[in-house]
């Protein structure tokens, strides 16, 4: 028996960031605290290479419910470059 009407029935949203740094267990509290107090989405987080001129990245981003991605994104933004870490938004 298959359900597809139950396949992707609820909108899903996804955005990411591009974070530079030097080791990603810098992120791991953010990663977690984030997935806590929003209970309806998930992190992300896909290690990439912009070349030596920048070191190492990380994609970081959020995928599930729209409107907690949309604030999630904002508070880890704001995280981010409180610790002083730099990042840009991904298209």
């Amino acid at each position: 028996m298959h359900y597809r009407h139950l396949h992707h029935a609820e909108r899903r949203a996804e955005r990411a960031l591009l974070v530079y740094f030097n080791s990603e267990s810098r992120l791991l509290d953010l990663m977690q605290r984030i997935e806590q107090e929003y209970d309806r989405i998930r992190v992300f987080s896909l290690p990439s290479s912009t070349g030596p001129a920048r070191g190492r990245t990380s994609n970081l981003g959020l995928r599930g419910e729209p409107l907690q991605v949309a604030a999630a994104i904002v508070d880890m933004r704001d995280e981010l470059t409180r610790r002083g870490i730099e990042w840009e938004a991904k298209s």
